[in-house]
């Protein structure tokens, strides 16, 4: 039973959630599939796992973190654990990354 996919749901919400799910998994594959073209065509993300990486290191450290916020495949790559380690380790960089976050709204009052 702890395997169980299907979420705890009453029967009649179950049985819509049943209904529902060829129009939702057609949904997630639209998404996927939209999604994955977009890296297609992405040229940043077209380069070499070396040249990013060289990209990364003539970088400032503000250029870097906004780089890697722009998406999350630059966020979860193991080339941006240097700018994990910069923002884990400096409070400099941690000032800076909430200043990027609060100038686009995501953060409001925090520091700047």
């Amino acid at each position: 039973m702890a395997n169980n996919p299907l979420p705890r749901l009453s029967w009649p919400s179950w049985l819509s959630w049943f209904s529902l799910w060829p129009v939702n998994r057609d949904r997630r594959a639209r998404e996927a599939h939209h999604h994955n073209s977009r890296l297609e065509n992405n040229l940043l993300l077209g380069l070499p796992a070396e040249m990013l990486l060289m990209v990364y290191q003539h970088l400032p450290s503000f250029d870097s973190i906004s780089l890697t916020l722009t998406c999350s495949t630059l966020y979860y790559s193991s080339i941006s654990s240097d700018v994990h380690r910069r923002l884990k380790s400096s409070n400099t960089a941690r000032f800076e990354m909430f200043c990027l976050l609060e100038e686009d709204g995501l953060v409001r009052g925090y520091c700047c």
